[in-house]
């Protein structure tokens, strides 16, 4: 299972994030400062660079996934 977490590097994205990878569950994070999630990077996530309210950002992100 793949799960897409936005705004990850926020207080309860980051919250979240922590508890879907110790879940065991890929984790893909969005995040406008990606260099905020490298500890979650170490634990097994994937980030993409992207902000919650950058529309295009969020259906170019989107189409990886298909």
């Amino acid at each position: 299972m793949r799960i897409v977490i936005a705004a990850a590097s926020g207080k309860i994205g980051r919250r979240i994030a922590e508890k879907i990878i110790q879940a065991g569950a890929e984790t893909v994070l969005l995040a406008r400062h990606p260099e905020k999630l490298a500890d979650l990077v170490a634990q097994g996530a994937t980030v993409k660079p992207v902000s919650s309210d950058d529309t295009q950002g969020l259906i170019e992100v989107s189409s990886m996934f298909r």
